[in-house]
């Protein structure tokens, strides 16, 4: 695993564009941690895609299949096991229950694959019908607009 480590005396006056990268860098570093080097790959490509504005959000909802929620106890406790580390490396933002059944969830991943990939892991621990709404986060959405305007002036 590879570490930086910054002092006082080697930053000198960078301490901004440290500051800033340390903010670019959010949870992705936190991911490292979880992951270790396995996850070095998404980390990498998710600075690049963060530090040139690229981000890919895909809001996921699930509908499992219509069993009976008593015979779910034990994969439920499986999702949410497997959901956690998600959570804390930034691969999914959120995650909610749904009201009866289901769940919605938002991933920030690196690519389709991923995203593949993980919507089969999560079938394999309960299987349902998936709903998948890419998405467009605030800043983008604003410079798309941005840009529509440009083109009708």
């Amino acid at each position: 695993m590879v570490i930086l480590n910054f002092t006082k005396e080697s930053r000198g006056g960078f301490d901004n564009s440290i500051e800033k990268i340390l903010e670019i860098f959010g949870d992705l570093w936190r991911s490292l941690e979880i992951f270790g080097d396995q996850n070095l790959k998404f980390f990498i490509i998710k600075l690049s895609q963060r530090i040139r504005g690229e981000i890919m959000l895909f809001l996921v909802i699930s509908t499992p299949r219509p069993d009976k929620p008593s015979t779910l106890i034990e994969a439920r406790s499986k999702y949410w096991d497997w959901m956690n580390p998600l959570l804390k490396s930034g691969m999914s933002r959120f995650v909610y229950a749904r009201t009866g059944r289901g769940a919605v969830a938002l991933f920030d991943v690196d690519s389709n694959e991923t995203l593949h990939r993980l919507m089969n892991e999560w079938s394999d621990i309960m299987p349902a019908h998936m709903d998948v709404y890419p998405l467009l986060d605030e800043s983008a959405a604003k410079v798309f607009l941005q840009q529509q305007e440009e083109l009708i002036k």
